[in-house]
């Protein structure tokens, strides 16, 4: 049986799988429709797609999207290496390597990004400055 959760907006009751729970994915309630969910943290998924690499799929999406996701990386990977390891141009080597390399990390970035916002919360780790806009006078009346 899936666990329950208490939506933080309306307060009701519902029923959240353990996979998006354990992930912290956001889950509208059927009640008002609020996403719920926990905040990500920014160290944690960047050092997962450094470190797991296409494997950070799995914690940043449901498992059928991440599978699909990790195929489709891999395939373009694996057609695009043959043309740009074939040492005809370094160049395009080294580049390729990097855009291999780094295009997970940016991948997670961008779903955390869209995660942070549709939870409506800044960042864990970025703080939000404080700021009041004033508006300024139109005109100034000479005395």
């Amino acid at each position: 049986m899936a666990p329950l959760v208490r939506c933080s907006h309306c307060a009701k009751n519902f029923a959240v799988s353990r996979w998006d729970q354990l992930n912290g994915f956001l889950v509208p309630c059927p009640s008002c429709g609020i996403f719920n969910g926990r905040s990500w943290n920014i160290r944690a998924v960047a050092l997962a797609g450094l470190f797991l690499h296409v494997f950070s799929f799995f914690l940043v999406m449901r498992p059928a999207r991440a599978l699909v996701s990790a195929l489709a990386f891999g395939s373009l990977a694996y057609l695009t290496s043959s043309v740009a390891t074939s040492g005809a141009y370094p160049a395009l080597e080294v580049t390729w390597y990097v855009l291999f390399l780094l295009s997970p990390i940016v991948i997670d970035a961008a779903l955390l990004v869209r995660h942070q916002i549709k939870l409506g919360q800044p960042s864990s780790q970025t703080p939000v400055a404080q700021t009041t806009v004033v508006a300024a006078p139109t005109h100034i009346r000479p005395k």
